[in-house]
């Protein structure tokens, strides 16, 4: 300011002495800028008989202002600019300033700004400035280009490089940044992969099926009766197996679950299940229940016959028999037949001898064809007498 406010009551001390003779009039020019040059628009008269508090011809003195401050006056008007100390103030109006100066992007808002983005000069001595676009959007410039790295606040990018980054990026299969480290195709970090001569990681190697750590050609069982189980005393079918359905020979070849189905070409027209196992304990049975009659899932002999055909017991214990145990006396096992005579039990024919003097001992000599007792009770009615014994030794004399 150009105004100059100070006080004009102040206790001008003198030295010892006596004042001099002549009046002496001095002209004051205040510096404000305490450059040693006064202001020639602001300054104060005074002389040394009007005025006691007049300095004495100091080439500076200090004046007290009303705020409590002072401002020093000196006796010459040779300051060309009164506010600034080292008279250079720049076409921006700063004193000692640079003039206009170059703002330069600060896009990562880190107080560096871009070398390659800047604004044209400005008059500015803000530390950091914004502009804001239509969109709303707010750029921020500062006076400095110092940023190598325009994108990224210092210390702002990882190991790999990226800003804000975590080091995942560059990192190995070992967490450890640019180690260069990868998994190998068997899942191991830093390994060597699947070991030469191998198909497959645990070094397994490709059978004669082409299926690595396959165990080859399988050996399959007929399934009869198509309930898993494979009947080991039939025909073995030795193949490698297969994934997808294949024709070989006139022969269609697919997968059913686990079971390989095979279906053969005419005259046969047949369709035969293969399975891995021999289990089969009754090759044409699903439900390997065959009952004592050889029905699959059958009930057995019917209740209360002795076979399956529904026969029962005979009288002599023989399923489906006909009693032949049975004896003539209707006993069954007694032995008892019916003899040629026709009795039951009975010895059969017998040989007698006639007894002629009726003593009851027969004549040796006189026998009679083989008899039965019937032929007997004949005789008898015709006053024969014979008798079952050949004891007389007189036949003619009953005495």
């Amino acid at each position: 300011m150009r105004s100059t406010l100070f006080s004009m009551s102040f206790l001008f001390v003198m030295g010892l002495g006596t004042l001099a003779q002549a009046t002496q009039t001095y002209t004051y020019y205040m510096d404000a800028d305490a450059d040693g040059l006064g202001d020639p628009e602001e300054s104060f008269t005074c002389n040394t008989t009007e005025d006691p508090w007049c300095p004495q011809g100091d080439e500076s003195v200090d004046i007290a202002q009303a705020d409590g401050g002072s401002v020093s006056y000196v006796l010459n008007a040779d300051d060309p600019e009164p506010e600034c100390a080292s008279n250079d103030t720049d076409i921006c109006g700063v004193c000692a300033g640079q003039g206009p100066v170059v703002y330069y992007r600060d896009s990562d808002e880190d107080g560096l700004g871009n070398p390659n983005s800047s604004l044209p000069p400005i008059c500015s001595l803000s530390e950091v400035f914004y502009i804001t676009y239509p969109s709303g959007f707010s750029q921020a410039y500062v006076p400095n280009a110092d940023d190598d790295d325009p994108y990224c606040i210092p210390g702002g990018r990882d190991e790999c490089g990226i800003c804000g980054g975590d080091n995942s990026s560059c990192a190995g299969c070992d967490g450890v940044p640019n180690s260069g480290l990868e998994l190998d195709a068997c899942g191991v970090c830093g390994g060597e992969g699947v070991p030469e001569g191998a198909c497959d990681c645990a070094g397994n190697i490709e059978d004669s099926c082409g299926v690595c750590g396959g165990p080859g050609p399988l050996t399959y069982y007929s399934d009869y009766d198509q309930d898993g189980l494979g009947y080991g005393a039939s025909t073995t079918l030795t193949r490698c197996p297969i994934s997808e359905p294949s024709y070989e020979y006139g022969v269609v070849y697919y997968m059913l679950g686990e079971t390989l189905v095979a279906i053969y070409p005419s005259p046969m027209s047949t369709t035969l299940h293969w399975v891995l196992n021999a289990d089969d304990p009754e090759a044409t049975c699903a439900s390997n229940d065959t009952d004592v009659c050889g029905v699959c899932a059958g009930e057995g002999i019917p209740e209360g016959a002795c076979d399956c055909v529904g026969s029962v017991e005979d009288m002599c214990g023989v399923c489906g028999g006909n009693n032949s145990c049975l004896g003539c006396d209707g006993v069954p096992n007694s032995g008892a037949l019916v003899d040629a005579c026709g009795t039951c039990g009975g010895s059969g024919p017998l040989t007698f001898y006639a007894d002629l003097d009726l003593d009851g001992l027969g004549d040796p000599a006189h026998p009679a064809s083989q008899l039965c007792p019937e032929d007997l009770d004949y005789l008898e009615e015709h006053s024969i007498s014979w008798v079952s014994n050949s004891d007389d030794v007189d036949p003619l004399c009953a005495t």
